[in-house]
């Protein structure tokens, strides 16, 4: 089963990370009961909907179905760095690295492509236009079988010196083995997404995504007559077009530095489509976050504008 693309879990703090592409995350939510409420409150707005678990009282019974039950009751009342939740052995870790950045709030899984690997659980904050913002995961809870997740963002304090740069917070959850079912929600009750590379939403637990992604340097194809692409510092967008009978397909990827302060560029394989004209696909290359100038196969120390692309017989 394809996953999506190898992670890095760094041992260092994790760079800000520059740019983001994926748009489309929707959100599911339901406000958490009071303390002594009922062990759950559903929105009733949507169709996709689920139940938020909140912190059970003394009186009620852990045989009860919507017992939630915190794995910090197991740790001193402190959420351990790893451990044991029910069956699931886990491992946190809040400085991570990845080739593919979420623009939007959500998750996604990953895993590596051997056999017995373990799973990722990938939560992201968003885009923040600057830095000084995080993410991370504060509870661990188990209710009628399934897993929960509980993540708290943070925010520069008013006056804070941060990095002038887009960056996108997330934070990991390392798992034994994937639940049948788990969600992720914020301090607040609220539920996030789960986020295909794409930006679409997809079914929980279904992680099948295209077998490139989990190519740890992509092999472009040749042929292509112009590149659409975006970026600054260790990541590059790029929208690559090639010519064929009907009109164009394009293929996008994001190169990343190897490490910090390296001259290796990897691609990694993100999506592709065709388009009838170039239209469209410049319309491709602004929904990925590509259009900011065009380069020819030919020469690619020269640019040229998007309005350059439209309008060159290429």
């Amino acid at each position: 089963m394809n996953k999506g693309i190898k992670i890095v879990l760094c041992a260092t703090t994790a760079f800000a990370l520059i740019a983001g592409f994926v748009t489309g995350c929707k959100v599911t939510n339901g406000d958490k009961a009071a303390s002594g409420d009922a062990a759950e409150e559903t929105s009733a707005t949507s169709d996709n909907s689920i139940s938020v678990p909140v912190e059970t009282t003394e009186e009620t019974s852990e045989s009860e179905a919507g017992y939630y039950r915190s794995i910090k009751e197991d740790y001193n009342g402190e959420l351990p760095d790893k451990g044991l939740a029910g069956e699931y052995e886990f491992e946190l870790s809040y400085q991570y690295s990845s080739p593919l950045m979420i623009k939007e709030r959500g998750y996604y899984v990953d895993t590596l492509d051997e056999p017995n690997a373990p799973y990722f659980i990938i939560i992201c904050a968003g885009e923040k236009n600057t830095g000084g913002y995080g993410i991370k995961i504060i509870d661990i809870g188990l209710q009628d079988g399934e897993l929960w997740i509980t993540v708290e963002e943070t925010s520069p304090a008013p006056g804070d010196i941060v990095t002038q740069a887009f960056t996108y917070p997330c934070c990991v959850l390392k798992l034994n083995k994937l639940p049948p079912k788990f969600y992720v929600i914020d301090n607040s009750g609220k539920v996030l997404s789960d986020v295909n590379s794409d930006g679409t939403v997809i079914s929980n637990g279904n992680i099948d995504v295209d077998p490139r992604t989990l190519e740890k340097d992509y092999k472009l194809p040749d042929g292509w007559i112009a590149s659409l692409r975006d970026g600054a510092g260790e990541i590059m967008y790029e929208t690559f077009i090639y010519k064929d009978g009907t009109g164009y397909k394009y293929i996008n990827i994001i190169s990343v530095t190897e490490s910090w302060g390296a001259t290796k560029w990897n691609n990694k394989f993100q999506s592709e489509g065709t388009c009838s004209n170039k239209d469209e696909v410049l319309k491709a290359a602004k929904d990925f976050g590509s259009a900011g100038f065009m380069v020819l196969p030919d020469d690619l120390s020269k640019t040229y504008s998007v309005d350059d692309f439209i309008k060159m017989d290429l």
